[in-house]
């Protein structure tokens, strides 16, 4: 193959500037136009015919070109705004394998024809739905007919999040969400076809679940076998993620590699037995015709899922250098493979699976280079030794395979250990942690796994497809146990506390350093001070979050959806309220936002947990907060349902880093107890910076009770009471609180309207912006002596592929007031609080601000 040295006219130069391009649109906030990138394509192709050094430019431009064609197409087919949340019909096609839990069922669904208020419109293409019964059952590749509600593909945005749904839906251009509406009920139009692949998956992993035991590890066989993960349990998931091990569930690169290959001697080994089969076709490359359809077969079996289409674009580019005997493991070839797959998915920048699977190869490149170095240097004695050696009264020793044995185990630990330090970069900046244990479990799992494991599962499908079922359990009753064996090591290794590094997110100025440092450390012996790559991933693990200063404070409302998870931040203490709701299908907001939204922080415990009542959309991630981080104490108005619990009682106060904190409701059990969303924490926050309330789900009751307690209940921010309810944010309580702005945690088009017309019109006529995550994000309050800054997250993360913040607040400052003298509980005068003596100007928006008498300005859109 031609090197990279062979000038502008290298044909592998334009597939890398190809993939430059392609890679490029990743980091747009906005979709260029696509007419002036066509034009400016035209004019560059046009003169790159003159001048060579513009080609490779021009290869950059057709890349980039390409992903913008794609990336408007996907975007361009999206659901009407108009039609969200309303009853339309849908006909159309499941696709994948759907997926069952208790009552409810989810699956993929190709709309075909869509009708809206009697009209046809263009369909939404790709969605996704639910449907909340249990019958009828849904099954791969049935026409259907439904009435459906659906919205627009979004997701929960939130700073620290390692997944972003709305991210995802978009690479797998899914353009909506929604429901099946029961009536009328949905109508079968065609059933499955009886010989799709989709329908022998579902008939496999139906076999598997029926024959094996009920664990999580029989899961995990099916996962092998079908791709089908939907059986696996959380406990076994949360595993292999400690481990490091959860690429082995995820049939890509390794598995389709691991088959083809067997495919490939087994098949070279059968052609030479072929009689004259191989004058007309040489065996090895029948071997490697043999194990490019064994795994392209296996890609289709596990549904062609885009991992497995990158591995199959890789696999292909590997199997041509092969077939016309090229070097197949090599610089050219990785770039051919991924100007491959950039081609067949321009999205693929979107997913991390793409980086961490061709970060992994370049590692495994690296790693074969550093050992034929290695191997050229140590292979040079002198010349009167290698006399000798062959000299025939010193006949060379013969090999000692106990020692064959142990360096051939080093080799394969060595590549683990180059892994597990080529990889941290990437696994850091992706998902904020990487696994310690996985050089030492991988050692173990990869073998057996791939070796063992997956060819037993893949001669069960086998026996299955051709009718000896008792075989084919036999097979799969197999890999179960080989699993299983394997399953008492690797729990063994998550259980220790040693087992995973996690830390915040480190800044993208830190990644080029740390390459640098991960280039030394992998470099053969002969490059001179290899430990300095010690020194450049330093700064990789050395960012620590910004740090306030005495009396300042940050308040963070994380976007849950339907629900309340929020933090307070001084600057050596944390306060958790709320923890958001958790759901049966598995999804916990606890879990999948609050956890690395404080492991972002840096925080190694909380100080106090409040869970403010017992509903679920604020209580039910407070289990996984818990098993994650240590809590000094949680509080809550329900102690019998959270153990080692204490009940939050008005009067309650304690000061951190110059931070007065007060609980104002419930009453304490002298008084009368409330119950359900009366019974809130509601609690204030204030320095000398500002102040802020936090009131849960209270309604018109406990504002009543507050007004008349003798609290000072004034506060800048106010986090608006049960959502925006109607039941809620009465007049009397706003006159009292005063808040310069108003936070909302709401799900998009949430089912309960939220907030209520009304409730809304009365913060509009006191001049109160209103803004809710649902549009906005997580929001972030920062109260510092220069003022009170409000920012959103959907504003300062924009993409091109991500809903903006309706409102756009990026930036808003409210100016530092002057305080009064604390105000006094009216029956304990030791009570710090502070109050601000401000009045709301009855009058209309100026231009594209709200100006208070007191100074304080807000933008709005």
């Amino acid at each position: 193959m031609r090197q990279f040295s062979d000038g502008w006219n290298n044909p592998h130069l334009w597939l890398l500037a190809f993939c430059g391009g392609v890679v490029a649109l990743r980091f747009f906030e906005r979709l260029p136009a696509l007419p002036a990138v066509i034009v400016a394509l035209a004019l560059l192709v046009l003169c790159a015919v003159r001048w060579r050094w513009l080609r490779p430019g021009a290869a950059f431009l057709i890349g980039f070109c390409w992903a913008v064609i794609t990336a408007t197409t996907v975007s361009n087919t999206t659901l009407p705004a108009a039609a969200e949340k309303q009853d339309v019909v849908i006909t159309g096609r499941v696709v994948g394998v759907p997926v069952a839990s208790g009552e409810r069922q989810r699956f993929d669904f190709k709309v075909e024809r869509f009708e809206w208020r009697g009209r046809d419109h263009p369909p939404p293409g790709k969605i996704r739905l639910k449907l909340y019964q249990a019958q009828p059952l849904i099954r791969s590749g049935e026409q259907w007919r439904f009435t459906a509600r659906l919205k627009r593909a979004r997701g929960y945005n939130n700073p620290g999040a390692p997944f972003n749904y709305e991210t995802h839906l978009f690479h797998h251009r899914l353009r909506a969400t929604g429901y099946v509406r029961a009536q009328p009920p949905p109508l079968l139009l065609a059933p499955q076809p009886a010989h799709s692949i989709a329908a022998f998956r579902a008939r496999v992993a139906g076999f598997i679940r029926a024959t094996l035991p009920d664990t999580g590890r029989a899961g995990l066989v099916t996962a092998l076998v079908v791709g089908i993960r939907s059986d696996m349990t959380a406990t076994d998931w949360e595993v292999l993620v400690r481990t490091g091990t959860i690429h082995l569930v995820a049939i890509s690169g390794l598995h389709i590699g691991l088959v083809s290959g067997l495919a490939l001697l087994l098949g070279g080994c059968c052609w030479r037995l072929a009689g004259r089969l191989p004058l007309w076709l040489p065996a090895p490359k029948a071997g490697v015709l043999a194990g490019l359809l064994t795994g392209i077969t296996y890609a289709l079996l596990a549904g062609m899922t885009i991992p497995t289409q990158r591995a199959v674009c890789m696999l292909a580019v590997v199997a041509a250098a092969l077939f016309f005997q090229r070097r197949p493991f090599g610089w050219e070839t990785l770039v051919m493979a991924l100007a491959a797959v950039l081609a067949v998915d321009p999205l693929a920048p979107l997913a991390g699976g793409l980086w961490l699977s061709f970060g992994a190869v370049v590692i495994l490149i690296i790693g074969a280079q550093r050992a034929r170095t290695s191997a050229r240097t140590q292979s040079l004695p002198a010349v009167n030794s290698l006399a000798l050696a062959h000299h025939p009264r010193h006949p060379p020793k013969p090999p000692n395979p106990l020692r064959q044995l142990l360096a051939k185990l080093g080799a394969w630990w060595l590549i683990q250990l180059m892994l597990l330090v080529g990889m941290a970069p990437l696994l850091l900046a992706l998902f904020h942690q990487f696994s310690l244990s996985a050089p030492l479990a991988n050692l173990a799992a990869i073998p057996l796994i791939g070796l063992v494991a997956v060819p037993a599962g893949l001669l069960g499908l086998l026996l299955y497809a051709i009718g000896l079922e008792p075989a084919a359990a036999l097979a799969f009753h197999a890999s179960l146990w080989v699993i299983d064996h394997l399953w008492v090591l690797l729990e063994w290794l998550s259980a220790g506390g040693w087992s995973v590094w996690r830390q915040p997110s480190p800044p993208l100025w830190s990644l080029p350093p740390a390459a640098v440092g991960v280039l030394l450390l992998l470099s053969p012996r002969v490059v001179p001070a290899r430990w300095t790559g010690l020194l450049w991933l330093l700064p990789l693990f050395s960012t620590a979050p910004a740090t306030l200063a005495p009396g300042e404070f940050r308040y963070t409302l994380l976007e849950v959806g339907h629900g309340l998870a929020s933090v307070v931040q001084t600057r050596n203490h944390l306060l958790l309220y709320d923890a958001g709701p958790s759901f049966p299908g598995g999804f916990d907001t606890g879990e999948s936002i609050v956890v690395p939204f404080l492991q972002q922080l840096g925080a190694n415990r909380i100080d106090t947990v409040i869970v403010s009542h017992g509903d679920n959309d604020h209580s039910g991630g407070h289990r996984a907060v818990l098993a994650r981080f240590a809590a000094g104490r949680v509080l809550t108005s329900v102690p019998a349902l959270i153990p080692k619990s204490q009940p939050c009682e008005a009067g309650q106060r304690w000061t951190w880093d110059e931070v007065n904190f007060q609980m104002l409701s419930p009453p304490p059990p002298s008084h009368a107890r409330t119950h359900g969303n009366e019974a809130s924490c509601v609690l204030k926050v204030a320095s000398a910076f500002g102040s802020l309330l936090l009131t849960g789900d209270i309604g018109k009751p406990t504002e009543a009770r507050l007004l008349e307690s003798g609290f000072d209940i004034q506060a800048d921010v106010l986090q608006t009471p049960h959502h925006g309810s109607k039941t809620s944010s009465t007049a009397a309580f706003l006159e009292r609180v005063q808040p310069a702005v108003s936070l909302n945690s709401i799900g998009y088009l949430n089912r309960y309207h939220h907030p209520n017309r009304k409730v809304a019109q009365r913060y509009a006529q006191r001049k109160i912006p209103l803004y809710n995550t649902a549009e906005e994000g997580a929001i972030t309050a920062t109260f510092t002596a220069t003022g009170i800054t409000l920012q959103a997250h959907r504003a300062t993360d924009k993409k091109y592929w991500l809903h903006p913040a309706k409102q756009l607040i990026k930036l808003h400052r409210i100016p530092s007031l002057r305080h009064s003298p604390p105000l006094r509980h009216s029956n304990d005068r030791k009570i710090p609080t502070t109050r601000h003596s401000r009045t709301v100007e009855n009058r209309e928006p100026t231009g594209d601000h709200i100006f208070f008498d007191s100074g304080i300005s807000l933008r709005l859109p």
